[in-house]
C-alpha cells in the first residue's frame, strides 16, 4: 500500500472541523476522502490552529495537502492550487455602539485577525490600521468586547462550485453585547 496522504486542516465549520468524537468532518474533509478513496490512498488528517499553521506544515513537509484556502500570492508560492471552488468575503465585526459605518471609518484603528488567514490580506487594505494577530477566532471576541480592538475581520465563505471568482466583497457587521 502507498504512503498515506497527510492533510492539514483548521477548525472552519462547515468546511473542516473536528466533531465531538474527535473525528475530522466537513466539506474539505469529505472532498479529500473521496479523492483519496478513488485513487486508492489512505488519508491522515492533522488539525492545526489556523491557516498559518497549515502553510507551515505544508512547507516543512509534515503535510502533503491543506484543506480549502483562499488564494493569496503567499499561498500560491507555498504549493499548487486546485481550480477555484468558491469565493470568500471579508467581513468586519465591530461593537454595536461604535461610530463605524463603513471600512473607511476603520482608518487608523486596531483590527484583530486570525494569524495566517485570508482576513490578514483584506485587513491590510484598511488605511493605517494596526493589525493584531490571534491564534483563533474565539481569541478575538473578548478584546473586541473590552475595547482593546475596534473591529475584527473574518473571512466568510460563499461556496459556489466552479462558478468563477467574484470580486472581494466587504461587509460590516455590528456586534452588540447581549446585556
Amino acid at each position: 500500500m502507498a504512503e498515506p496522504i497527510r492533510m492539514t486542516y483548521e477548525e472552519f465549520h462547515p468546511y473542516s472541523f473536528t466533531d465531538g468524537a474527535g473525528e475530522p468532518q466537513g466539506v474539505s474533509i469529505d472532498i479529500m476522502r473521496r479523492i483519496a478513496d478513488a485513487a486508492g490512498y489512505e488519508v491522515l488528517f492533522q488539525p492545526t490552529q489556523n491557516p498559518a499553521g497549515m502553510l507551515e506544515e505544508l512547507r516543512s513537509g509534515a503535510a502533503d495537502v491543506t484543506s480549502l484556502l483562499a488564494l493569496t500570492p503567499e499561498r500560491l508560492a507555498a504549493g499548487l492550487a486546485t481550480e477555484k471552488l468558491g469565493a470568500f468575503e471579508l467581513r468586519a465585526f465591530v461593537r454595536g455602539h461604535g461610530s463605524v459605518a463603513n471600512l473607511g471609518d476603520l482608518t487608523g484603528t486596531t483590527v484583530g485577525v486570525v494569524r495566517g488567514s485570508f482576513a490578514v490580506s483584506g485587513a491590510r487594505l484598511i488605511p493605517f490600521a494596526r493589525l493584531v494577530e490571534f491564534d483563533t477566532t474565539d481569541d478575538l471576541i473578548l478584546p473586541l468586547l473590552t475595547v482593546r480592538l475596534t473591529a475584527w475581520c473574518r473571512r466568510i465563505t460563499v461556496f459556489c462550485g466552479a462558478c468563477g471568482w467574484p470580486k472581494l466583497k466587504t461587509r460590516l457587521w455590528r456586534w452588540s453585547r447581549p446585556w
